[in-house]
C-alpha cells in the first residue's frame, strides 16, 4: 500500500429499507478500484447484518463478489449483532468472515477513514 489508504465501509442499516447495502458495495468497489491503491474493507453491524444471509438478497451481492476477490477485500460481519437478531453462523453466507466486536472495532481503529452507510 505504497501511497494507498485504509478504508472501511461500514452497513449497519437494513437491506430492507432502501439501497443502502447496494449503495455501500458499489462505494467499495469504485474505492478499490482508483489509482491510489487503497485497502478496503466492508463490515457489516447492527441491522446490516441482515444482509449476510445466504436466501437474503444475494442474487444483487453475488454481482459483486467477483470484484471483491480480484481486490482482495475482506468482507467481515459482527459476531455479536448475529447474535442480537437470533441469526445462527450457519444462515450466514459464506464469503462473510464473522468477527467479534473487538475485531470490528480494531479495524475500524486503524482505518484512515471510514464510510457509513
Amino acid at each position: 500500500m505504497a501511497n494507498g489508504k485504509s478504508v472501511t465501509v461500514l452497513v449497519k442499516n437494513s437491506p430492507f429499507r432502501g439501497n443502502f447495502c447496494e449503495e455501500a458495495m458499489r462505494a467499495s468497489i469504485g474505492l478499490a478500484s482508483t489509482i491510489d491503491n487503497h485497502t478496503i474493507k466492508l463490515v457489516f453491524i447492527g441491522d446490516g447484518v441482515w444482509f449476510s444471509l445466504k436466501d437474503i438478497k444475494q442474487k444483487e451481492f453475488l454481482k459483486y463478489i467477483i470484484s471483491f476477490k480480484a481486490f482482495s477485500m475482506d468482507i467481515a460481519i459482527e459476531k455479536e449483532s448475529l447474535e442480537k437478531l437470533n441469526i445462527v453462523d450457519d444462515k450466514v453466507a459464506e464469503d462473510f468472515k464473522i468477527k467479534s466486536r473487538a475485531e470490528i472495532l480494531q479495524i475500524l481503529k486503524s482505518s484512515d477513514h471510514v464510510f457509513t452507510f
